[in-house]
């Protein structure tokens, strides 16, 4: 705040003063005139730092009124927020880090590009399961680049051929509960 108070104030001058001197050397043989301008000047003057000095204080003031009564709760971690969404929704299970190995094991076939030039897929991060079955997928990305791997589009690419349920959320994003709620519950009807 000081450095924008600065500003007003030295632009405000600025401005009073310029207009003063160059309305002075336009009629410098009057003296009355020149009286008149130089006074206006310190009016403006004058003017801008009441005028800064009010601001300065209206802002202070919100921001009193903005923090009083309140107390600031730390946002929840997406791990949190996904296991109080799956304990309003019913009875599953969660299981982390789940290997997409496991996924081809159990279809039996290769699902991701493997060698040459080819990063390995990430691990899923959490399958959610209801009674020993799975019901979804979620994967949760750090880095967008992650995501954009071959090997990762392939397997989702593979889920979605096969009917089987995945969403992905980005960290960079806000994840709302009630956005993962609402996506999350679609999936596990």
């Amino acid at each position: 705040m000081g450095l924008l108070d600065r500003l007003i104030n030295k632009g405000a001058r600025a401005l009073g003063d310029a207009m003063a001197d160059k309305l002075v050397d336009t009629i410098k043989g009057d003296n009355e005139v020149g009286d008149a301008f130089r006074s206006m000047k310190s009016a403006v003057t004058e003017f801008a730092e009441t005028t800064m000095n009010d601001v300065q204080q209206n802002m202070q003031q919100n921001s009193q009124n903005d923090t009083e009564g309140y107390s600031y709760v730390k946002e929840k971690s997406f791990e949190e927020k996904l296991q109080t969404i799956l304990e309003n929704a019913g009875n599953y299970e969660v299981r982390k880090n789940i290997s997409p190995d496991e996924l081809e094991m159990e279809y039996g076939q290769q699902i991701y590009a493997r060698g040459g030039n080819f990063a390995a897929p990430e691990l899923i991060t959490y399958g959610i399961y209801k009674d020993g079955y799975l019901a979804l997928y979620v994967r949760y990305w750090d880095v967008y680049r992650e995501y954009n791997r071959a090997a990762n589009r392939q397997i989702k690419q593979f889920c979605d051929g096969n009917g089987i349920k995945m969403l992905d959320f980005f960290d960079y994003l806000p994840n709302e509960e009630s956005y993962m709620d609402q996506r999350i519950r679609e999936q596990l009807v």
